[in-house]
């Protein structure tokens, strides 16, 4: 298209015609009162005023053309500047267990080893940028299960049991009817991974499908129908938006779990390969709770953040944790001079292979907790949070 003998693009065509719609006086209440984009500020002041826009071009041809297309865009957008206001006050609720927590990122050595380098710290950075306050309740604690716990662990602390973080939910936004999101990572602990002697008992049954049918009763008949319905309780109230995380599968590739000590090889089966089984219980649970949003629908309010394919390849590293070189890891390990968790090695064991205290090839590292934080975040958006 040529406006008065000027050769433009379709973008520079925009630019032209917006300015010239301004001079028209057509556009300024169209930009006044809305709030896209810029690019979709140019296209709706074009559309309105192209007739008037290209009658002014043609009278006054010479000051448009000695005026250049960046300094009409400038003037533009000086004088209107896009702003995309922040929304108002959002409640975060971060729900679940250990991954939650931040156990082992230098956290405050509580029953429930909470750590300010916990992925949901990020998310509330990352809510911030689109509410005007973040009002966060950081209640997911580190041995947290689905499975009511005994009583003895409740009176470390009444987070240890996920129905209890989930109950106070539902009591703090039923009240205040503020846009609320809540985050959750739960189940390793419901599968036996906070347990070193429990978990290796369950990965070394004798025989593949005897651990097999393990995972599928333990999933389908305890841990899916738990978690659906806190998932259904939370979504209760009209105000809640819901995220569940995967979780990440930490075993080593090449792995008979803590190569070198007196826990290696004791998986059993396939060539003592622990992570084939571990493979297993995660990919199981993972599936599960997929098959939980998609029973509930609502997706405008409940999704799964994909976590497990962005850990392959970064899972936990050699020596102890594994065989497999990972140059990249995303996972906490003996020896990782940022972590403070407890070693899931004995202490004889830990001493004899002069490895500190830090690193259980299991909790995400910082990052790792990015990884999850990062993916939330796009999540938290597709549910308008």
């Amino acid at each position: 298209m040529l406006i008065v003998g000027i050769s433009c693009s379709e973008q520079e065509q925009i630019v032209l015609q917006t300015q010239v719609a301004l001079a028209g006086k057509t556009a300024i209440p169209l930009l006044q009162t809305q709030a896209p984009p810029l690019q979709t500020q140019f296209v709706r002041a074009a559309k309105t005023s192209v007739s008037e826009g290209i009658f002014i071009a043609q009278t006054q041809s010479v000051p448009i053309r000695e005026t250049t297309l960046a300094g009409l865009a400038t003037q533009l957008i000086n004088t209107y500047p896009t702003v995309t206001p922040k929304q108002p006050v959002i409640d975060y609720f971060a729900l679940g267990d250990s991954i939650a927590s931040g156990h082992g990122l230098k956290d405050d050595g509580s029953p429930c080893q909470r750590s300010t380098n916990a992925y949901p710290y990020d998310v509330k950075n990352d809510l911030e940028n689109r509410f005007t306050k973040v009002n966060f309740y950081h209640f997911a604690c580190s041995g947290a299960t689905l499975f009511e716990p005994d009583s003895k662990t409740i009176k470390q602390d009444k987070y240890k049991w996920f129905n209890n973080q989930v109950n106070d939910v539902v009591t703090i936004s039923k009240v205040s009817e503020r846009p609320t999101l809540v985050t959750i990572t739960i189940g390793g602990n419901d599968l036996g991974f906070d347990n070193l002697p429990f978990f290796l008992t369950a990965l070394r049954l004798s025989d593949a499908p005897g651990y097999i049918n393990w995972i599928d009763d333990l999933v389908d008949k305890g841990i899916r129908p738990l978690l659906q319905a806190q998932v259904s309780k939370l979504l209760s109230q009209p105000n809640v938006s819901v995220i569940i995380t995967e979780i990440h599968n930490p075993v080593n590739p090449q792995s008979s779990l803590f190569a070198g000590t007196e826990f290696a090889g004791q998986c059993g089966w396939i060539s003592s390969d622990c992570f084939s089984r571990a493979e297993i219980a995660i990919k199981k649970l993972n599936s599960a709770i997929i098959a939980i949003v998609e029973n509930i629908g609502q997706y405008d309010r409940l999704q799964v953040t994909p976590i497990y394919n962005k850990f392959i390849g970064h899972e936990s590293p050699p020596p102890i944790c594994g065989l497999k070189l990972i140059s990249d890891t995303y996972v906490q390990y003996p020896g990782d001079g940022y972590s403070n968790s407890a070693s899931l090695l004995p202490d004889s064991m830990r001493k004899k292979l002069n490895i500190s205290k830090g690193g259980d090839c299991f909790h995400p590292n910082l990052k790792g907790a990015k990884v999850y934080a990062d993916s939330v975040n796009e999540d938290a958006i597709r549910v308008g949070r």
